[in-house]
C-alpha cells in the first residue's frame, strides 16, 4: 500500500497522539459528567466525580505505602465499590490489580499470592475466613487491608492492620475546598487561600509523574489571582 502524504513527518509523538485508557476516560468522566452516577451498590448512589477522586485517593495512598510501578496489588472483593476504585486506583499508582477468584480455596489462592509476589490484598470481610487460611500457607506477606461490604450482613472478621476507607479532617472531597485553607489568622482578620488564588484540578491534562521525596504525588496546581500579594 503506497504511502499517504500524511505518513510523511507525522510520526506518534506527544504533540499528536496520546493514548485513550481507562485511566483517561475515568478522568474525562468526571470532568464532564461530574454528577452523573457512576456507580449503584443497594443504597450508594456515587457520581463519576466522587468515583475519580475516591480513586486518586487509593493510589495516593498506596504510593505512600511505598506501592510503586511493577508491583501487584491483590484483591478479594466481590462486586463493589472498592472493586471498581481499585481497578482505577491500582494502576493509578503504577502497580498491577490481581483480582483474586472468589470461588477459590485457600491452597490456590496462597499459590496465588506467592506467583504474584502480592505487596498488597485487600480482602473483603465476607472472604475472610478461606483468606485467613491461604494467608496462613503463602510465604508472601503482604500489607492486608479489611474492606467492609455494607450490603453484606453475614459472617466475617477483619484480619488486616488498616481499613481500607479512613476518612479524616484534614480530607478534602473537592478541590475548590482547598479555598477553605487558612494562610494567615489575625485579630479580627483572617487570610484564605482563595482569597490569593484559584486552585485547579489539573489531573487530566498532566502527563508527566510528580514526585516529592522520591514518592509519587498529587499533582494540583494553584494560580495566583491577578493583583494579589502573596506576602
Amino acid at each position: 500500500m503506497a504511502q499517504s502524504p500524511y505518513d510523511t513527518g507525522l510520526e506518534r509523538n506527544p504533540a499528536n497522539f496520546q493514548p485513550l485508557t481507562p485511566l483517561t476516560l475515568l478522568a474525562r468522566a468526571a470532568a464532564v459528567y461530574p454528577g452523573h452516577t457512576a456507580i449503584i451498590h443497594g443504597a450508594l448512589r456515587r457520581p463519576y466525580g466522587e468515583f475519580y477522586m475516591r480513586a486518586r485517593r487509593l493510589a495516593a495512598a498506596l504510593a505512600r505505602r511505598g506501592i510503586k510501578r511493577g508491583d501487584t496489588v491483590s484483591a478479594m472483593l466481590a462486586n463493589t465499590p472498592a472493586m471498581l476504585e481499585a481497578h482505577y486506583g491500582v494502576p493509578m499508582a503504577g502497580a498491577v490489580l490481581n483480582a483474586l477468584n472468589t470461588r477459590l480455596d485457600a491452597a490456590i489462592l496462597a499459590f496465588t499470592l506467592d506467583h504474584a509476589d502480592t505487596k498488597v490484598l485487600i480482602v473483603d470481610r465476607e472472604f475472610s475466613a478461606v483468606m485467613k487460611e491461604a494467608l496462613a500457607h503463602a510465604k508472601a506477606k503482604p500489607l492486608v487491608i479489611d474492606y467492609d461490604d455494607p450490603e453484606f450482613t453475614g459472617p466475617g472478621e477483619r484480619i488486616g492492620t488498616i481499613d481500607y476507607a479512613i476518612r479524616s479532617n484534614s480530607m478534602i472531597d473537592l478541590v475548590e475546598r482547598m479555598g477553605d485553607i487558612p494562610l494567615r489568622s489575625e485579630p479580627g482578620n483572617a487570610t484564605y487561600l482563595r482569597d490569593v488564588a484559584t486552585p485547579k484540578d489539573s489531573s487530566f491534562i498532566q502527563t508527566n509523574v510528580v514526585r516529592v521525596n522520591g514518592e509519587r504525588q498529587v499533582y494540583i496546581p494553584v494560580y495566583r489571582q491577578i493583583g494579589a500579594s502573596t506576602l
